[in-house]
């Protein structure tokens, strides 16, 4: 994911790779994005990653995140993005908002609720 974001910001090319000390910094900068999502409307709960973890999101995730990386990565090495990969990174950002929205269980206000004893009403009856 880290080098993905990397060739994504156009840091390195498809042959290039990342030194120690880059793949250190940005395992850093993507622990604190993860454990920072419940504060942007993403409830995911996040276990500090080490180089040889593997990322737990589905799979379906995994281009969302390493998008997301990406940005907050740009605004670290002071990359900025085409129009066309904001609007991408946009997208991957609300996916993992949609993918993670909790619906709440409705409270019902105290004068909706029914006054009768549990099993009184009988709808035969009336």
């Amino acid at each position: 994911m880290i080098t993905r974001a990397f060739r994504f910001m156009g840091f390195i090319s498809e042959d290039e790779g990342l030194t120690a000390e880059q793949v250190s910094e940005a395992l850093v900068i993507m622990n604190d994005m993860m454990n920072g999502w419940p504060a942007e409307g993403i409830p995911y709960v996040h276990s500090d990653l080490t180089l040889d973890t593997t990322v737990n999101v589905p799979d379906e995730l995994v281009e969302s995140t390493w998008l997301t990386l990406a940005d907050v990565l740009a605004d670290e090495y002071g990359k900025v993005f085409t129009d066309k990969q904001q609007r991408r990174i946009d997208r991957a950002r609300s996916n993992l908002q949609s993918y993670y929205f909790e619906v709440p269980p409705a409270q019902l206000d105290e004068g909706l609720r029914p006054n009768w004893p549990p099993g009184y009403f009988d709808i035969s009856r009336g």
